[in-house]
This record gives structure tokens, C-alpha cells and sequence, in this order.
């Protein structure tokens, strides 16, 4: 007996069905979530103990990509609920930055990088912000925020005559917009980043900062114009919380295509 598989060309389907294609490359994935842990491996002042390591998530990717799509140059407070509709995180962070031109290849690790020069303007001592540079700051308290478990980013190339919120100064005719979102949320009004001092005692509650004031965000954190951050918290937000099972995502958007490919074979002897 001859068994012959047809797929139909229009049942021809990504198993992550309506999923939003990344502009990203593997590499450039690579590069991003390993500037990130560089960041979070030398944190001013040093911690207690060494920052919990980063990992990719693929739902907050999609999130970050969805709106890097939009060319607007700001803050998506719709992003908690959008990772939550994936099965993510309840609470969502946000760094965004701009360049003129495409951050190709590991060049695109150029965007943390410049976030992370925001560490000289935080008062650890005091965990404040230093206010003539509050939102760079609070871009870097986010990626070095040890309960941020997890990170995605998306980018895209605008047109900058059509992106929405880039300054009135901006004269280049593109904008590189790179958005990356983490999870759980960071800049926890009254927690700090994480844990420096006293450190033989032990630590009652997650790490989390004052430094989350002056954001337009629904959930009382703060972000602005420039390069912008941050996070949304709500009071049941727990430090801890886990990273999604992206597994779990995967079989759930893979279920149609089983069902469409199985239908879609026929056998003749």
C-alpha cells in the first residue's frame, strides 16, 4: 500500500498560529539576552549574591515585537495584559530605545548597552534616581531588577515621518525602534533592585526599588519621553513569580495545525 501525504498549499500553516514574525535574528536574540546578563553580572554596588541569570521568553518577544511594529516611539500599557493572554507574566517591564539607523547583527546589543550607562545616575545608598537623568536610570534598575526573570525584545525600521512620539529634534528619516519587555516587572515602588547591604541577614521580601516614580502607566509606574522605561506592578505581584512554560504555549497554538494537517492526508493503494 502506498501511502501518499498532501498538504494543501492554503493549510500550509506556522505551528505558532497567529503568531507576529520576528525582525530579529537568532544572533541578534543571542546578542541581547547576553548584553543583558553582562549588565546584570557587574551591577554598581555588588550584591549580596550574583543576579539571577536571564532567559528568553518567546511570549514576551511576541509582545515586544507586536508593538515595535506600531513605529511608536513610547510605552505600551496594554503589554501585562497581552503577556497574560499568552499565559505570561502578570506584570510586564519595559525599556525601549532608538537609533537612526539598524542595529544589524550583535550590533543590536548596542541598545542595552546604552541603557545600562543609566547605572551612574542611580543613589544606591539612597535608591533614588538622580533626577536630570530619573529615566535612564530607571531603564537600568529594570535590567538589573533580580526578581526580572525574563526578557524579549522586538525591533523594527520606521519611517520616521510616520513614527508616533519621537522628538521634535529628531531630523533622521528612520528610526530603529528596539522594544524589550521582562518579566516579572521591576521598579517596585519602596523595593530595591536587589540585595547590597546587610547581606548575613536574611532577606524577608523580593528585590524591588523606589526608584518606579514618574511613569504614565496605568498601574502607577512611570516611564517618559527619551529613552523610556518601565514597569507596571499591581499589590498582588509576587517576586518570585515564575517564567512561563513556553512549551505549554507551543502545544496550545499547535493543536489546529494537528487537526488541519491530519485532515488534509489521503491514502491510495
Amino acid at each position: 500500500m502506498l501511502v501518499r501525504i498532501t498538504i494543501l498549499p492554503a493549510l500550509v500553516l506556522l505551528c505558532d498560529i497567529g503568531a507576529v514574525a520576528s525582525t530579529l535574528t537568532q544572533l541578534q536574540k543571542n546578542s541581547l539576552l547576553l548584553a543583558h546578563n553582562r549588565a546584570r553580572s557587574t551591577p554598581s554596588p555588588k550584591p549580596c549574591w550574583p543576579l539571577i541569570p536571564m532567559t528568553w521568553s518567546a511570549a514576551l518577544e511576541r509582545v515586544a515585537q507586536t508593538f515595535a511594529d506600531t513605529c511608536t516611539y513610547g510605552n505600551n500599557h496594554d503589554r501585562a495584559r497581552a503577556a497574560a493572554a499568552l499565559g505570561s507574566f502578570a506584570t510586564v517591564g519595559e525599556n525601549v530605545h532608538t537609533r537612526t539607523n539598524a542595529l544589524n547583527g550583535r550590533r543590536i546589543a548596542e541598545a542595552v548597552q546604552a541603557i545600562d550607562r543609566g547605572r551612574a545616575s542611580y543613589d544606591a545608598e539612597n535608591n533614588i534616581c538622580a533626577q536630570h537623568h530619573h529615566h535612564e536610570c530607571l531603564q537600568y534598575t529594570q535590567i538589573v531588577w533580580n526578581a526580572s526573570t525574563a526578557v524579549g525584545c522586538g525591533a523594527k525600521l520606521c519611517d520616521a515621518t510616520k513614527a508616533g512620539g519621537l522628538p521634535a529634534t529628531w531630523t533622521a528619516r528612520t528610526a530603529y525602534i528596539v522594544v524589550c519587555n521582562y518579566g516579572p516587572a521591576g521598579n517596585v515602588a519602596g523595593e530595591r533592585p536587589y540585595k547590597a547591604t546587610a547581606c548575613n541577614v536574611t532577606q524577608a521580601s523580593g528585590p524591588g526599588t523606589k526608584t518606579g516614580e514618574g511613569s504614565l502607566n496605568s498601574a502607577g509606574s512611570r516611564s517618559s519621553p527619551g529613552s523610556r522605561g518601565n514597569s507596571s506592578v499591581s499589590p498582588s505581584d509576587s517576586p518570585g513569580f515564575q517564567q512561563e512554560s513556553e512549551a505549554a504555549v507551543s502545544v496550545r497554538h499547535c493543536s489546529m495545525l494537528v487537526a488541519v494537517v491530519c485532515a488534509a492526508v489521503t491514502l491510495s493503494v
